[in-house]
């Protein structure tokens, strides 16, 4: 397997604040059921085991999961279990967006990293910012908007609008750069 795939929870700094911890604790009570012995691991160590991603099924459908923070992103590729994980610091530029920019940049870098995979598939964008659900019926677009929804048209997929307390895992995902800054 791919030691990319894991990369965002593998170098996740030690929290020094208590919404670090909190962030990296809801990654771990999500992921306590499916490894085995896991109190006697590193929790860093037994979430970013090969062992908890799966092989992608390609005769199943794929699901990303998008959340976007003020200063990084992150997201994770789904299918009945974790394929990959993916986190970035915004760019200077990016952290002036608004949010539903950044959740946009989070979708298209996403689905740039996991291209391979959903090229030739229907899948589902699952975002907790509303607004993002709509866009591929935006009817006034920036130049920067066009170029993603150029780019949006490439794939095939729905969007589904799922509150942030059902996304914890993306979630904590995009806030874990927050101390790197």
């Amino acid at each position: 397997m791919d030691n990319r795939k894991v990369k965002a929870v593998a170098v996740w700094a030690i929290p020094s604040k208590m919404t670090e911890l909190r962030s990296f604790s809801v990654l771990a009570k999500y992921y306590r059921r499916f490894i085995k012995g896991i109190l006697g691991l590193s929790l860093k160590q037994a979430i970013s085991l090969q062992a908890v991603l799966k092989l992608p099924q390609f005769d199943r459908p794929f699901e990303v999961q998008v959340d976007a923070s003020d200063r990084a992103l992150g997201g994770m590729l789904v299918q009945d279990k974790h394929v990959a994980f993916e986190s970035r610091n915004l760019k200077d530029a990016e952290m002036r967006y608004n949010t539903h920019e950044k959740e946009m940049i989070d979708v298209i870098h996403c689905l740039e990293v996991w291209r391979h995979y959903l090229l030739g598939t229907k899948f589902t964008v699952v975002t907790h910012n509303v607004a993002s659900t709509y866009f591929k019926t935006q009817r006034k677009l920036s130049p920067k908007q066009a170029q993603w929804q150029e780019f949006l048209g490439e794939v095939y997929f729905e969007w589904v609008h799922r509150p942030s307390k059902h996304n914890n895992v993306a979630d904590a995902l995009s806030r874990r750069w927050l101390r790197n800054m």
